[in-house]
């Protein structure tokens, strides 16, 4: 309830504080007084630099713009100080309202800043004491937020220790760059080294929870296991993390279970293919991609491509099977690719659709 009633009074404290400071500013500019009108000008002047940034937004950006409110302010309340008392009265109470409300914000922020510090502080001082225990060995981390990634591991601290083999552990993606994983890709050691690592017990795995660092290795030790030659490899599941060697280059990271495609990727399995064998696609079209009409999926087998196949439902699961030639050959390579593409303001990757399972049926 306090906090309720002081929330209400800084915000109408802030609403009367601006009027008033953009009423001054026309009533000094109709009086042919334009140095107002050059403080909020210069809000404007010095943000559109970095206006075309859309995708960027931090607070940072705002510290020289407010330099010219806060230069109004104080012209507008020095003016009012020179005037008689009706005018100094309502410019301390509106200086009054303006610190109801300023106070505790900035009070919220430094605390957040400062808990913020101390989860980066105990991050990188965790790290670097890990590094030296064991100098020789990959340190993984896990349980890293968007936010901890954007004020430590994105700023490359460890650097500055000559520590280079830190790395996010495989699937981080998803908790820090969904959507988009090229963006952090850098620092996300790859699945297969990391199995390598793990086996060969050359990795220690850190996990990231309310600001500590616990070692949690022996929970890490049996990697994924991985398919064996032979019958299972008939059967391929992209969005499983088990059977990424056996995806081409092109795929994007594994995003709710699915796998995103651009224009065209493939996928390796084990043959031999024997007569009457069928090729079977399953996966996902969103809306989006067909709105400009239906679109066409073209399989390949070994560079031989089938008839295209028409999908003109959106948002719904789709699936296609293929009759196959008889191939003796052990491995095969299944190619899919699209006629376009597209991309959304949340997601700038060219996507072409969600792939599920590529399997050779019998």
């Amino acid at each position: 309830m306090r906090h309720g009633v002081f929330l209400t009074i800084g915000v109408l404290g802030m609403v009367l504080f601006s009027a008033t400071l953009l009423g001054f500013a026309g009533y000094q500019a109709y009086r042919r007084n334009l140095i107002p009108v050059f403080f909020l000008a210069w809000f404007v002047i010095v943000l559109l630099p970095v206006l075309p940034f859309r995708d960027n937004v931090q607070d940072l950006y705002l510290a020289l713009p407010v330099v010219g409110l806060s230069m109004l302010g104080a012209y507008a309340f020095d003016w009012a100080w020179q005037r008689p008392v009706l005018y100094r009265g309502v410019a301390v109470v509106l200086l009054a309202l303006f610190l109801v409300e300023s106070i505790p914000t900035a009070y919220g922020g430094t605390e957040w800043y400062y808990e913020r510090s101390r989860k980066v502080e105990a991050l990188v001082q965790g790290v670097v004491a890990e590094h030296t225990r064991n100098p020789g060995k990959t340190i993984l981390l896990t349980g890293i937020d968007s936010g901890l990634f954007a004020a430590s591991i994105g700023q490359h601290p460890f650097a500055a220790y000559g520590i280079r083999n830190v790395f996010l552990a495989p699937g981080s993606e998803a908790e820090i760059a969904l959507g988009n994983p090229a963006a952090i890709a850098e620092f996300v050691l790859p699945l297969a080294q990391a199995n390598d690592a793990i086996n060969h017990n050359a990795v220690v795995v850190l996990e990231s929870k309310e600001g500590r660092l616990t070692d949690v290795t022996p929970q890490h030790s049996a990697p994924p296991v991985p398919v064996s030659e032979g019958e299972e490899q008939r059967r391929v599941d992209v969005g499983d993390a088990q059977y990424q060697q056996q995806l081409g280059p092109e795929w994007y990271a594994i995003d709710r279970g699915f796998r995103w495609m651009p224009k065209r990727a493939s996928v390796h399995l084990t043959g031999p293919v024997a007569k009457g064998d069928k090729l079977s696609v399953s996966g996902y079209c969103p809306a989006i991609q067909i709105a400009k009409g239906p679109l066409h999926l073209v399989v390949s087998i070994n560079g031989a491509p089938f008839p295209a196949v028409i999908i003109d439902k959106g948002d719904s699961p789709f699936s296609f099977e293929f009759a196959l030639p008889k191939d003796p050959r052990r491995r095969i390579e299944v190619q899919v690719e699209v006629d376009r593409t597209f991309s959304t303001a949340e997601d700038q990757r060219s996507l072409g659709l969600a792939f599920g399972v590529f399997e050779i049926k019998r």
